[in-house]
């Protein structure tokens, strides 16, 4: 249950990092919805809520200030995979959440300049992370746009905000790429994280804490895919053999 790892005051880089380092050892779903569960609790059931960004798992692991609840009954919950590989470059603070980069297997990363070819960005388009570095330093707060997109709902539940930190790249779109992009983060007026189709363009790099547990909120969404995806398909059949 995500929510409890939150009020625990622990940093979300560091919860993501956990479930990136789970998902390579066993299937980590993770909820897209809240939801509503029936649990066992002292001898009794019980109907509690489930926030989105909360982990599934149909085996018994262990994460350090996390809350568990066993389910009583059977109950359909609308789930994402997590994968923890990214098929592409990523920069390094991306790569500080162990999340392997790999050039075989994963979901879709690249990483761009001001200068570069933004022809490479219609690899996330269906979905991917896409990362523009080298830009200038802001400060302000964290405005997440009420958009319908799941990076809305994790970045709720998961507590981002406040007033930070980053370096934000600005850059003009083509106009065929932007007519896929949605504002969906800023920071201090600069927009920081943008939707591209079903993949995200991160337009900041972290420099303190609270810019690093965006980044991190971003990625993790980012890397929740389908559980019918070919992704998804890949990744659990490497865990089945």
């Amino acid at each position: 249950m995500v929510e409890s790892y939150v009020r625990s005051g622990k940093s979300v880089h560091i919860l993501v990092r956990n479930l990136v380092q789970i998902s390579r050892r066993i299937p980590v779903y993770i909820v897209l919805h809240p939801t509503v569960v029936t649990i066992g609790f002292r001898g009794l059931k019980r109907s509690v809520a489930i926030a989105t960004g909360s982990a599934v798992m149909c085996e018994d692991v262990e994460v350090e200030g996390v809350n568990y609840v066993e389910l009583a009954e059977p109950t359909w919950i609308d789930v994402g995979l997590l994968v923890p590989y990214l098929r592409g470059d990523a920069p390094r603070t991306v790569r500080s959440l162990d999340v392997e980069i790999r050039s075989d297997l994963g979901v879709h990363s690249v990483v761009l300049t001001q200068g570069d070819d933004q022809g490479k960005l219609v690899n996330v388009i269906d979905g991917g992370l896409a990362f523009i570095v080298d830009g200038e330093e802001v400060e302000g707060s964290v405005v997440a746009l009420p958009r319908m997109n799941k990076l809305f709902l994790m970045l709720k539940t998961l507590n981002v905000g406040g007033v930070c930190r980053a370096r934000v790249a600005r850059m003009d779109l083509d106009p065929r790429l932007k007519y896929f992009e949605e504002d969906l983060v800023a920071i201090g007026g600069s927009v920081a994280v943008s939707g591209l189709g079903k993949g995200y363009l991160v337009r900041f790099e972290p420099i303190d804490e609270t810019s690093l547990n965006l980044l991190a909120a971003t990625v993790f969404t980012g890397l929740v895919v389908p559980v019918n995806s070919p992704v998804a398909r890949a990744h659990l059949s490497m865990l089945v053999h």
